[in-house]
């Protein structure tokens, strides 16, 4: 049974400075062209072909292999499975006042809940990167 919990904010997001608090997870491992690598994995990608030689230089645990194609790589879907998971998580860890400083403190706790959901749905093998994928997490804390 899904836990759905609600709260009537509008006192105290009246009482707020303009900008309201906001807490944010994000994953910050890039490919070398600057391409996020947890979107890549999450999403999935297209086929892949070199552009600037004639093969792939393909980085592997027992060395470097060649390669002139890659297949697509099919989706994993780790933000839905961690969002259902996170959601459960979060309403275990709420215990705040409402006030400002008790506001900032949930958003926190719900964002480090989100963090560690990520990291533990992130595959630890295989493709973009295993372990520093996972590890590439970042909270950005609401102040």
């Amino acid at each position: 049974m899904p836990i759905r919990v609600e709260f009537d904010t509008r006192d105290l997001l009246r009482s707020l400075p303009r900008g309201q608090p906001e807490a944010t997870v994000r994953n910050v491992k890039r490919t070398r062209s600057g391409l996020s690598v947890y979107r890549l994995v999450d999403r999935g990608r297209g086929p892949v072909r070199p552009v600037r030689a004639k093969a792939l230089r393909i980085p592997t645990r027992r060395g470097v292999i060649f390669r002139r194609f890659a297949g697509p790589a099919r989706p994993q879907n780790l933000t839905e499975q961690a969002v259902a998971k996170m959601n459960t998580e979060a309403a275990r860890s709420i215990r705040f006042e409402l006030s400002h400083g008790g506001l900032v403190g949930f958003l926190n706790t719900i964002a480090r809940v989100g963090l560690e959901t990520l990291r533990r749905r992130t595959p630890r093998r295989g493709l973009g990167g295993g372990r520093q994928l996972a590890d590439s997490f970042e909270i950005d804390e609401a102040r």
